[in-house]
């Protein structure tokens, strides 16, 4: 990257210090040469080619972001657990949300019910409106969670695409993978599921 390239970057990355430099006939950056490593590279290697480098003919200077990728990838993995925590918790408050909510219908329709099975309805058409209901009521709210999710992260990018910041700009790169947008709703279905089943078996 030439000089004149690292300092547009500069001020992309931080637009209020940028527009200190704006007065500079020249850039104050390096030419640098950057170079990454594939995810499938040994450990170890970006720290051995900056070693390398070093004693190339016209490289002043060369540094390593080996240490400092690693602990990002710590946080990010951190962050990750505390995110599927999170998730578990709020699954299980859905189920029990799902349970009390057909517990109160079961209650209010203690006698439509009756009826029904007095009139010969197995329990299973008894009870297969409430499992339909709670099971598409989680889909619904899986689904609206992953809506949710989305604009936020395009919000992100239309923030970011004004005010670039070197930060965040790496943590709003891609969206969910298509697995896991599958999966949302999927368990917001189950839990749906589950806490009628919870519920019903409880109410009989």
């Amino acid at each position: 990257m030439t000089s004149e390239g690292a300092l547009a970057r500069f001020r992309r990355a931080y637009p209020d210090l940028g527009a200190a430099l704006s007065d500079l006939n020249e850039a104050p950056f390096p030419a640098t040469i950057e170079v990454r490593t594939r995810s499938s590279a040994p450990p170890g290697t970006a720290k051995e080619i900056a070693e390398a480098s070093r004693s190339w003919p016209g490289v002043d200077s060369a540094e390593s972001e080996a240490d400092y990728g690693s602990r990002f990838a710590d946080a990010v993995r951190m962050v990750r657990g505390a995110g599927l925590l999170l998730g578990g918790v709020l699954v299980f408050a859905a189920i029990l949300s799902v349970a009390s909510a057909i517990r109160l219908a079961l209650d209010l329709h203690r006698e439509e019910i009756e009826i029904m099975r007095l009139m010969g309805a197995t329990e299973a058409a008894v009870r297969a409106p409430f499992w339909l209901h709670a099971a598409g009521e989680g889909l619904l709210g899986g689904a609206l969670a992953v809506g949710l999710l989305y604009a936020t992260y395009r919000g992100a990018l239309t923030f970011l695409g004004r005010t670039p910041h070197p930060i965040l700009s790496v943590l709003w790169v891609t969206f969910l993978d298509w697995r896991t947008v599958l999966l949302i709703p999927a368990l917001g279905c189950a839990a749906g599921f589950l806490g009628s089943v919870i519920s019903i078996g409880r109410k009989k």
